[in-house]
């Protein structure tokens, strides 16, 4: 409770209303200001993933800004992985490499390169140990030819 009189010097100020509360500098009523979690906020009904490996997540509600958590999965079908920066639900899907010849490289983004150095090529691997799928790494080994100056596909391994 403020005292009767106060003894300070008046200053310059704003308030919001009673039930009302300043948000990205307006006075909004206040179940619209939304959440608050590890220093990020949440505007009103969103939800987000809580941790990489999409097995918890959290919603801001419509009506105060306590946060309700819960355990959850991304859907079948589906994958969590990472995109700029946040956990997202992913769909699967696959792609196709080829290598041939005096060496054509076929990405998986279908691109073609001709690539010419006389080293292993990394075809494809898993670089991070939370997905689900189990480790691999397939490599394609370029050498010399003995006939001519351009190399040649000799191995593939996995």
């Amino acid at each position: 409770m403020a005292p009767v009189t106060c003894s300070l010097p008046c200053v310059e100020g704003c308030v919001c209303d009673s039930g009302h509360l300043l948000y990205n500098d307006r006075c909004v009523p206040s179940q619209q200001c939304g959440c608050w979690h590890n220093g990020q906020h949440y505007p009103v009904g969103s939800e987000f993933w809580t941790d990489d490996s999409c097995s918890s997540k959290c919603r801001c509600p419509t009506q105060g800004s306590k946060l309700q958590c819960f355990n959850a999965s991304c859907p079948a079908g589906q994958y969590c992985g990472v995109q700029n920066g946040k956990p997202v639900c992913l769909e699967h899907s696959y792609g196709i490499c080829h290598v041939h010849g005096d060496p054509h490289y076929k990405t998986f983004d279908k691109v073609t390169h001709n690539f010419m150095g006389n080293c292993t090529y990394t075809l494809a691997k898993v670089c991070s140990n939370t997905t689900s799928l189990p480790y691999f790494n397939v490599e394609a080994k370029n050498e010399r030819s003995s006939t001519s100056l351009t190399t040649l596909l000799t191995s593939a391994t996995a």
